[in-house]
């Protein structure tokens, strides 16, 4: 790349400001130039800049860095921008070498990816319905058996395909939820007048009977339309010791196992408010063979100050350093979206 000389001025010793320089024949005269050359090239809609993080490498595809000026052992001034076009990170880096349209970079810094992976559009947690049980079809049991969830943008959207908040996370629990039978049936209850009669007589008489006791066990147990059914149930029991005939479903079940409940309660942590990390990959740090063995009982380690979770290490033993991918966490969601409950 040529050298353009866009201006002739200087500042003699005197603080004046010229043009051309006047001397007498004969004098010896010595100048200094101080040569500099700036050259920049920044990714755009025509210039694509391609960055292969694990090899420190840069390739302009239709473009050629070494007739741009590029030389090895270069200073650059590397600028990260974010896709706001917000400057986050700046600074000195050295060129390693120079390929046409590749060249090698000493140090990279600050770049990262988004768990964008981790943004759902609809997550729906469902038990099964049993329709040879009519009971898991209707009333509070049926209002109660799923729970759909929809990731909503807190910011304009004016075209929805290019948003990156899509997909379904379908929790499909393979049981039916039980009904409680909170009250006895009619049948049952008039039998229970005539037994409380039948017990009363044969007390009397000594030995006595607990019919009674045996119509009232038949409340807070499994309530079913017919002896037999398709799919198996799921309960919330009073905690303690299994007895036969004694297993009895709490009042308060539904706000234990209900699908609303188990969101509340376990599925909540999928949401991208509290799964917002940060991915570096192919980050080359110093590796002794000792910290090798440690990440293979714990993956968690302290990078500047930040617990981070190491995805994947690269170890090179006969250089003692490693190319490690790892995560951390972060608050970038935050601000940008909410959860909504829509059925």
């Amino acid at each position: 790349m040529p050298i353009i000389v866009q201006s002739k001025q200087y500042v003699d010793m005197f603080g004046v400001s010229r043009t051309f320089y006047k001397g007498n024949v004969g004098d010896l005269q010595r100048v200094n130039f101080s040569l500099r050359e700036s050259i920049s090239v920044s990714s755009s809609a025509t210039v694509n800049l391609s960055l292969n993080i694990p090899a420190y490498e840069v390739t302009w595809l239709g473009g050629n860095f070494e007739e741009e000026g590029f030389r090895t052992g270069d200073t650059i001034i590397v600028n990260i921008y974010d896709s706001g076009g917000a400057l986050i990170n700046s600074y000195y880096a050295n060129v390693t070498y120079v390929n046409g349209n590749t060249f090698g970079i000493s140090t990279l810094l600050g770049w990262y990816d988004y768990t964008n992976g981790e943004v759902w559009k609809r997550y729906y947690i469902h038990y099964q319905t049993d329709f040879t049980d009519l009971h898991t079809c209707e009333g509070e049991v049926y209002g109660a058996h799923d729970a759909e969830f929809s990731t909503e943008p807190l910011f304009p959207v004016t075209d929805p395909q290019l948003t990156l908040i899509r997909g379904l996370n379908d929790v499909n629990i393979p049981f039916a939820l039980a009904r409680r039978k909170d009250k006895l049936t009619i049948i049952e209850a008039l039998a229970k007048g005539l037994l409380a009669v039948v017990d009363a007589v044969t007390g009397v008489f000594g030995g006595g009977t607990s019919f009674v006791a045996q119509i009232n066990s038949r409340k807070d147990a499994i309530r079913i339309s017919q002896q037999y059914f398709a799919v198996s149930k799921v309960m919330y029991a009073n905690i303690g010791e299994f007895v036969v005939e004694s297993f009895v479903q709490r009042p308060d079940y539904l706000d234990f196992c209900s699908a609303k409940a188990l969101w509340d309660g376990y599925h909540q942590i999928n949401s991208i408010q509290q799964n917002d990390w940060i991915l570096r990959e192919g980050v080359r740090v110093r590796m002794t063979a000792q910290d090798f063995v440690t990440l293979q009982s714990n993956n968690f380690v302290n990078v500047d100050g930040v617990l981070v979770e190491i995805l994947k290490v690269e170890w090179i033993d006969e250089k003692s350093f490693a190319q490690i991918s790892f995560r951390t966490r972060t608050n970038w969601a935050n601000g940008k979206t909410y959860v909504t409950q829509i059925a």
